[in-house]
């Protein structure tokens, strides 16, 4: 299993890096499935959703949400891509309109606005995050497959110092949670 993972880009374009790499691969066939944590990490263009579903299809490889169970294979299944598609974009289209009408009001105000303070948890630690999360799943789905059981699992997690979301020791039925949502 191989991650590719496009830190500090934005899921509005589908010009990015490890994208490309993976759209490369694809198309030399060398990719059958390819797992995304949720659908808007793609793309939160349903255009460019549609446009890299029927890409991966046409070259082989199926697409599999961690968090959506869609089985694109299926006209309902496809209806609901659809649909979660059209909500990640609107989605997208409501953060930028609150944000230009955020900082209009600042600036209205005379207040200062950017990124120059975000708080405790800046961009790269958020990245960062998500970076810890992708590479703790692959590490689960590592050891299932290399038969552990899931105390096993559990028991390796903690020792390697990964800490679950509420950053509390793993059980058995988080990693079974966890394995439920990546298959």
């Amino acid at each position: 299993m191989e991650l590719f993972v496009d830190a500090g880009c934005s899921g509005g374009s589908l010009s990015r890096p490890a994208l490309d790499r993976l759209r490369a691969r694809c198309a030399r066939r060398e990719v059958a499935h390819v797992v995304v944590l949720k659908l808007d990490r793609l793309t939160r263009s349903l255009r460019d959703l549609l446009l890299v579903v029927d890409e991966l299809e046409a070259r082989g490889a199926a697409l599999h949400s961690v968090c959506e169970r869609i089985d694109t294979g299926s006209s309902a299944g496809r209806m609901m891509l659809a649909m979660l598609g059209a909500v990640a974009e609107w989605e997208r289209d409501a953060i930028a309109d609150r944000t230009r009408a955020a900082i209009a009001a600042k600036r209205a105000a005379g207040k200062a606005h950017g990124f120059a303070r975000l708080g405790e948890r800046s961009i790269a630690g958020r990245l960062e995050a998500v970076d810890d999360e992708l590479a703790t799943v692959a590490r689960i789905v590592e050891l299932r497959a290399a038969g552990a059981s899931l105390r096993a699992i559990a028991d390796t997690l903690t020792r390697e110092g990964r800490r679950t979301k509420r950053s509390g020791a793993w059980r058995a039925c988080t990693v079974a949670k966890v394995l439920e949502r990546a298959a």
